[in-house]
């Protein structure tokens, strides 16, 4: 299921308005602002769920499932500015190797 999230967040979204969301929220109006938090919100709480449940089953160590998401999704996020399309790798590459580090920073040997 983390591998989706990642894969998701990684290689769905795109580029231009992930990047205008993360510096212009702010800036929009107030009713379209209040949407796109009401969905950010939505986000966190499945990826908190994902990470609550992995630790209730003893797949995932973390002290703090909704820190670790914050940490997990500003790496994620942050993808959008450094990936370049032209690089030596593709968003899908980037999207497995984050999956692999993320899972291993929950504890989860591959």
């Amino acid at each position: 299921c983390i591998e989706l999230l990642v894969r998701a967040n990684v290689c769905l979204a795109r580029p231009s308005e992930t990047a205008l969301l993360q510096s212009e929220l702010r800036n929009l109006e107030k009713r379209y602002r209040d949407q796109i938090i009401r969905k950010q919100d939505q986000y966190r709480k499945l990826w908190v769920s994902v990470l609550r449940k992995g630790v209730e089953q003893g797949v995932f160590r973390t002290e703090d499932p909704k820190l670790a998401f914050f940490g997990i999704i500003g790496a994620l996020n942050y993808v959008e500015n450094w990936f370049n399309p032209s690089g030596l790798l593709s968003r899908e590459q980037v999207a497995e190797i984050f999956s692999r580090w993320i899972l291993r920073s929950l504890g989860v040997s591959e």
